[in-house]
């Protein structure tokens, strides 16, 4: 599974420069396998178009945190507290799609 998605992130996100895409497809490959897994309930359909949500979801946190990180350094060193702030974010946010992803997988 994770060559898979390293061939789909290689092609459409770094070849094509399409890191959207990317993201939505491994979401939906991710969201087909967890259905899979789990057939005793069924082919679960909406796990589809979910998982592709969560990776264009996941790509466009990773780069609002990327240009977050390039603001904050663009003017120089960065106080403790702006390094501190970021760190923070980059924290909450993670928790909070990994909080997401649990109960996303917990109903499937």
């Amino acid at each position: 599974m994770g060559h898979i998605q390293q061939s789909i992130w290689e092609h459409f996100a770094i070849k094509r420069r399409q890191m959207y895409v990317a993201g939505g497809l491994i979401g939906l490959f991710g969201g087909l396998v967890g259905s899979m897994k789990h057939s005793q309930h069924g082919f679960v359909l909406w796990a589809l178009p979910l998982g592709a949500a969560l990776g264009v979801g996941a790509v466009w946190l990773l780069s609002l945190m990327e240009r977050l990180k390039a603001r904050i350094y663009a003017k120089g060193n960065p106080t403790v507290a702006q390094q501190a702030l970021f760190v923070i974010i980059a924290f909450v946010a993670v928790i909070f799609v990994a909080l997401l992803i649990a109960s996303i997988g917990l109903l499937i």
